[in-house]
């Protein structure tokens, strides 16, 4: 037997996590004057749907970053909330948004987007489940409910300090790239949960930055700990065949720190590892840090960021942050 439909829990009042089967995690959060929906997954079910299913307020969608599990579904929402970085720093007037909105969707620009907006081809489709990248032995969409949407999406650009009111609640944003060139954080100061994206989990990854700029975003982020959120969740909680809802412990982001720390004294250790969504593919280094434990009951797992290009940044004193 197979799990058909996205899983749906509520992990705070008024704050639900939608686990589109294994694959990504979606976020609503719910004011007495606004909603706000945090990452637009794939594509496998109806979001948009779904969302208002859930709240009746007027809602913001924003993105924690553009890589295609994570804005798969923007065209089915009029705008959406995203760091203009994410454009691979395309320069874009703010008066064309739109229609560079129609040129992302014809895949004419921005490499970085290209292979988020198009159709989820019959291929594209394939592709993914039979990776396992969401556990087929345990979920199996229906080919019915696999949507694109066709909207005209506006992008609004946004960065460090934004906040979204929802009324009883307010949302800030903090910049946290490395993952990605634009990567955004949400932090909602009545559930007291970052909304992390891909910035901080097990897979982090370092793209963009030198380790040295890397591990100061994460300990920019680590000092809010305690005083602007208590708990943590990824784009991908629940990842895979597993269905927990609980937080990431706090490990994750110090065991990070500590891995790219590893590689700036020279004693990190590194294997050579196939990416997951392509197991056939070339493999890239990585660095292995922390608790391999990743039982249910332990949120500490094996972080395993990607080597970041380069150890510092040019001309930059080699101090171990």
């Amino acid at each position: 037997m197979y799990i058909t439909k996205p899983i749906i829990n509520e992990i705070a009042e008024r704050t639900w996590f939608i686990n589109e089967f294994g694959h990504n995690a979606i976020y609503v959060l719910e004011g007495t004057k606004r909603s706000l929906v945090v990452d637009c997954g794939t594509g496998f079910f109806d979001l948009k749907k779904v969302v208002e299913s859930l709240t009746d307020k007027p809602y913001d969608v924003v993105v924690t970053h553009a890589h295609p599990d994570h804005v798969g579904l923007m065209h089915q929402f009029d705008q959406i909330y995203i760091n203009r970085l994410e454009l691979d720093g395309e320069t874009i007037p703010t008066e064309d948004r739109k229609k560079y909105s129609a040129l992302l969707a014809d895949n004419q620009v921005g490499p970085g987007f290209q292979r988020c907006v198009g159709p989820l081809t019959a291929d594209k489709y394939a592709m993914i489940w039979n990776q396992k990248i969401g556990f087929y032995d345990v979920w199996k969409p229906l080919e019915e409910d696999v949507v694109r949407g066709d909207k005209d999406t506006e992008l609004i650009f946004i960065d460090e300090g934004y906040v979204f009111d929802l009324g009883d609640r307010k949302v800030s944003t903090v910049f946290l790239p490395g993952h990605s060139k634009g990567g955004m954080i949400y932090i909602d100061d009545f559930s007291r949960i970052a909304f992390t994206g891909d910035a901080v989990n097990f897979n982090n990854g370092s793209n963009f930055h030198a380790a040295s700029t890397h591990i100061r975003y994460l300990q920019h982020f680590l000092e809010g700990y305690r005083r602007t959120y208590d708990r943590i969740y990824t784009g991908h909680t629940a990842y895979g065949g597993g269905f927990d809802a609980y937080s990431e412990d706090i490990s994750v982001v110090r065991n990070l720190i500590e891995a790219y720390r590893a590689l700036l004294r020279g004693d990190a250790v590194t294997e050579e590892r196939a990416r997951h969504t392509n197991p056939n593919g070339p493999k890239f280094k990585i660095v292995i840090y922390g608790n391999p434990d990743r039982s249910r009951l332990n949120k500490n797992p094996l972080v395993t960021p990607q080597v970041p290009p380069k150890l510092w940044e040019d001309g930059e004193e080699h101090i171990i942050p």
